[in-house]
């Protein structure tokens, strides 16, 4: 009977805190003020193909999320057309996935794939719910409660990592009183343990969080706008992955506003893709775009010149957002393919794919999906 009750007063105190620290023990600098030398497209990327998306009922305006399958393409517009679009790898369009609640159709702030089991999760922040389907038949399985409310969702095996930037008042759970930033639910809704118990910066949208789906290495990479670090949540911790040397360390306390640090400082804008060979990161040095690359087999970092592709000879449009072994993904949005047909840089004879791309586009046609192949 001691024993029974020993035991079950062990199993409750091995339980994983509600809190847990972010681990900086192998923290590795990229020297990003050091990375002049310019490649070309070409030393990295064999051929490139293209998928324009076919018309849908509604028209997708504006990618929030895009994940490319084996045998879909999964878009989320989840502000204007706040639907998930789906389509087969020709780019037909099957389905879409809307959220409805009273005769009114929600807004849905991400989504996410169990690429295994083929399930999409689909998150509304004003339902304080995951929805999940079938990819394939687009079947809805069940809805998931999140207690608080959240920007991001991704999966990993069999939990949930939510991100959210602030914490207001009625967006945190009182039963356990969590102020984390970012937090593991498992599948069933139940909220395990969280980590940025408190906000980096004084202005709380000086900190916005941006995360990707990143199979590699069994690993979630998440980055903070204006933040010089670099984070991966694996096997149950978060690690502070790299850090950056950004201009901003320099400065004692964060601007007042964002458009001041806009101006005078360096800031990670979007997702760090990687894959076994390269990491991929999106940067801005006052208004100035970069992708910079590094080749982990040297360790060196080079910045990509995707101005002059000079493979087809379309500019890169820098929204890269998937990744694996073979090949980089981007979204082309229509528009920008009719400004450069219309302003091309190149002559006729070398802009031959991009007139091509433009037949019957339009700027109301829903965006194309750009495949840049690796090397090998």
């Amino acid at each position: 009977m001691f024993s029974a009750a020993f035991f079950a007063q062990s199993s409750c105190r091995s339980k994983p805190p509600v809190h847990k620290d972010i681990i900086y023990d192998s923290i590795k600098t990229i020297k990003v003020d050091s990375a002049t030398e310019k490649v070309k497209v070409s030393s990295i990327i064999d051929s490139i193909g293209y998928v324009r998306l076919g018309a849908s009922p509604v028209p997708i305006s504006s990618v929030d999320r895009c994940i490319c399958l084996d045998h879909h393409i999964v878009i989320l517009d989840g502000m204007i057309a706040r639907s998930v679009f789906i389509f087969d790898q020709s780019g037909t369009f099957q389905r879409t996935i809307q959220i409805e609640r009273e005769g009114k159709i929600i807004r849905i702030a991400d989504i996410c794939v169990d690429k295994e089991n083929k399930v999409l999760y689909v998150y509304a922040g004003s339902e304080n719910k995951i929805f999940s389907y079938d990819i394939s038949t687009g079947a809805k399985i069940n809805e998931i409660n999140i207690a608080g409310s959240f920007r991001k969702i991704s999966h990993l095996n069999d939990k949930f990592i939510l991100i959210r930037d602030q914490i207001f008042e009625s967006s945190g759970d009182p039963g356990i009183n969590n102020p984390n930033r970012v937090c593991v639910f498992d599948k069933k809704g139940t909220f395990l343990y969280g980590f940025l118990s408190k906000s980096i910066f004084e202005m709380p949208h000086n900190g916005s969080f941006s995360n990707i789906e990143c199979a590699f290495n069994n690993s979630i990479k998440i980055s903070q706008v204006y933040s010089d670090t670099l984070y991966e949540f694996r096997a149950g911790n978060m690690y502070a992955l790299y850090s950056l040397s950004l201009l901003h360390k320099k400065l004692s306390h964060p601007p007042i506003s964002s458009d001041t640090l806009w101006k005078k400082s360096h800031l990670v804008w979007g997702p760090v893709l990687e894959n076994k060979r390269f990491i991929f990161l999106n940067y801005a040095i006052k208004s100035q775009f970069y992708t910079l690359i590094c080749d982990k087999q040297t360790g060196r970092f080079k910045l990509i010149d995707i101005i002059l592709n000079d493979i087809d000879h379309i500019p890169l449009s820098r929204i890269f957002i998937d990744i694996n072994d073979k090949r980089i993904a981007e979204v082309v949005y229509p528009l920008d393919l009719l400004s450069d047909r219309d302003h091309s840089i190149v002559n006729s004879a070398k802009a031959e794919k991009l007139y091509e791309l433009c037949q019957g586009l339009s700027a109301q046609s829903n965006p194309v999906i750009r495949y840049l192949y690796f090397r090998k």
